[in-house]
């Protein structure tokens, strides 16, 4: 399951700002606000902008905000 708070974490990880993932991701600000708070579960298209926008291989993306497990 999809958790927001990981997407939160991995975007302070990396130390962007939420209106610069969002310009990389091709995504709005408010849609990224959503998904960080839970509050909207992202597309498959979206889940791979934001993976790319990262430079995260898909499948690890996957693994840190809880879709994919071990």
């Amino acid at each position: 399951m999809f958790r927001g708070i990981d997407l939160l974490t991995l975007r302070e990880d990396q130390r962007l700002t939420r209106n610069a993932l969002s310009q990389r991701a091709g995504i709005s600000v408010s849609t990224l606000g959503r998904l960080e708070a839970g509050l909207s579960v992202p597309s498959i298209e979206t889940l791979v902008k934001l993976a790319n926008s990262m430079e995260l291989p898909l499948k690890k993306f996957l693994f840190k905000v809880g879709i994919l497990h071990s």
